[in-house]
């Protein structure tokens, strides 16, 4: 028998968080990981969160001028069209955005509290 862990921080019986910084994110909707992730997720628990961590110090933003296709919408390639798929095939899935590892610790202890 063999033990698969789902999600980084089990917070109660029924939440779950996966936490991913952006270059994590982006290698794992391109490998078809993150999907897998979301998958045991939603099938073990009530609650599956999707934690996307990115540095506080530069500006944020999931597109730039070099995903839009030639039409102006996003090639459908592309690791934000990928993230949108994700979570339209998973609507259980919820997404949180943090700008920092202290700032998804303290979201994390949040959410424990309040469940």
């Amino acid at each position: 028998m063999s033990y698969v862990q789902v999600g980084d921080y089990v917070l109660s019986p029924e939440i779950v968080v996966e936490r991913k910084a952006l270059p994590d994110l982006f290698s794992s909707l391109g490998s078809g990981r993150l999907y897998h992730q979301a998958e045991a997720m939603t099938k073990s628990y009530k609650t599956p969160i999707l934690l996307i961590e990115f540095d506080g110090d530069k500006a944020f933003a999931l597109t730039g001028l070099s995903e839009l296709s030639d039409s102006g919408g996003l090639d459908h390639r592309s690791p934000q069209a990928r993230l949108v798929l994700l979570l339209l095939h998973f609507p259980k899935l919820r997404y949180a955005l943090r700008s920092a590892f202290c700032a998804s610790c303290g979201i994390c202890l949040l959410i424990a509290l309040l469940t």
